[in-house]
């Protein structure tokens, strides 16, 4: 658990993760021998548990999607084709990322999502493509999920649903009294979930770990997290109590990212946060007529920061909008426009350099920088699997062929990149 360089250890009981295998595999949502779980999350994301796990519980069987198949779309269909896929997890910036890749989801898979809110606007497209749909919810402290929602196509309003088998969700108030129903409080988590603590920091422990004073004998946790009861029993969560964010399945702190945009020379104010899944910092110069530039904040950024931290853009700022009450006004903050990309496609005499070229501005394109040089290497300047779906979607567009993304793993760099491509369309020509 954490979102700096450095996570917290989370001390998690054997009874507390068998409590998460028995209610996922046989309650809820639940899964049958007959089940064959695709496995696509990282070993070093704590979702991982339960996707490997649950379906060997109740003797399904689970497909570890190895090196590159969660990173297109087309691929991930012709898994699920071949293999008779029924059930698969990812995050929703990950099935955001497979739907621009041309993911249709052969077989109607049932799809759970979780490690960040759950978009609306998600809802319709992945309905169309599983056979049912879940928002999994849950801090690490709590052993990965805490609740659970079914999502269907006209979903809008999008709660993490009710309680999975032994725990609790309560919403305090800031002496530790329920909050009516549709109040807004803190969400705590009780029951047999609830981890031990965080390992070897007994002060944090002591903080955010206590008894339960609803449920003698038992503990809970405070999430930090906004949340209200809706009449019907579902919770709403609302956001982070800290501003605390989730994206791409890790937790950010805009805070720590704000702190070091401020220590840079010549920034007087900072503000990050996310807008469709991206992270976004705006910034105002202290000198109008010499802002810093992108590239020298990112530098600096990534001096300090771990690379799921660097903001995707940067926006530079007269002043922050401010709301009556003289605070930033985080709903007016806005990203400017992308100009509309030119996606023709080469003609058939394109030359080496204008491959290069067209590969130079896709990687600023997706990687929101003002410069990128030939021999500059994709990863390096902050590229992810995301972001390299990202960009083999791009790049399939402007040059009207199919473009296998493992690709970008083999040859990183524009230049390198621009010849592979270049070698590869002499083949099949």
């Amino acid at each position: 658990s954490g979102s700096t360089g450095r996570p917290k250890g989370v001390a998690v009981s054997h009874r507390a993760l068998a409590n998460l295998v028995d209610g996922l595999a046989l309650r809820h949502p639940g899964l049958t021998p007959e089940d064959r779980f695709l496995a696509l999350t990282t070993l070093t994301f704590d979702t991982s548990l339960a996707e490997l796990l649950v379906p060997l519980a109740v003797g399904a069987s689970v497909h570890i999607g190895g090196g590159t198949l969660g990173l297109s779309g087309r691929d991930v269909d012709a898994y699920l084709t071949r293999h008779g896929i029924t059930a698969l997890q990812a995050t929703p910036s990950r099935y955001r990322a497979l739907l621009d890749s041309g993911w249709q989801g052969q077989g109607r898979p049932r799809l759970y999502s979780c490690g960040e809110a759950f978009p609306p606007d998600l809802a319709e497209p992945l309905a169309k493509r599983g056979q049912s749909v879940w928002n999994m919810y849950g801090p690490t402290e709590t052993t990965v999920y805490s609740s659970v929602e079914e999502i269907h196509a006209e979903t809008t309003r999008v709660t993490v649903g009710r309680p999975l088998s032994n725990t609790t969700l309560r919403v305090l108030d800031r002496e530790g009294a329920l909050v009516p129903v549709g109040c807004v409080g803190e969400l705590c988590i009780g029951g047999d979930g609830v981890a031990e603590g965080y390992w070897n920091l007994p002060d944090l422990t002591a903080e955010r770990f206590g008894p339960d004073p609803y449920d003698p004998g038992s503990r809970m946790f405070r999430t930090g997290d906004h949340a209200r009861v809706l009449p019907d029993g579902r919770v709403e969560v609302l956001g982070r109590i800290d501003r605390q964010l989730k994206l791409r399945g890790y937790r950010i702190e805009p805070g720590e990212i704000e702190q070091v945009l401020l220590d840079a020379p010549g920034i007087a104010a900072a503000v990050v946060a996310v807008r469709e899944d991206r992270l976004v910092a705006w910034t105002v110069p202290a000198d109008r007529a010499t802002p810093a530039t992108p590239e020298r904040l990112r530098e600096r950024l990534r001096l300090r920061l771990p690379s799921y931290m660097i903001p995707d853009v940067l926006v530079t700022l007269d002043e922050l909008p401010l709301t009556p009450a003289g605070k930033t006004d985080l709903l007016a903050l806005t990203v400017p426009a992308d100009e509309p990309a030119d996606t023709a496609a080469p003609d058939a005499a394109a030359t080496p350099h204008d491959l290069e070229e067209l590969v130079a501005r896709l990687f600023r394109e997706v990687l929101a920088l003002p410069e990128v040089g030939p021999d500059d290497d994709f990863f390096d300047l902050g590229g992810d699997s995301l972001r390299a779906m990202r960009l083999a979607g791009r790049i399939q567009a402007a040059l009207g062929t199919d473009f296998d993304v493992e690709l970008l793993f083999d040859y990183s760099t524009v230049r390198e990149l621009a010849a592979g491509i270049a070698r590869i369309t002499a083949v099949e020509n």
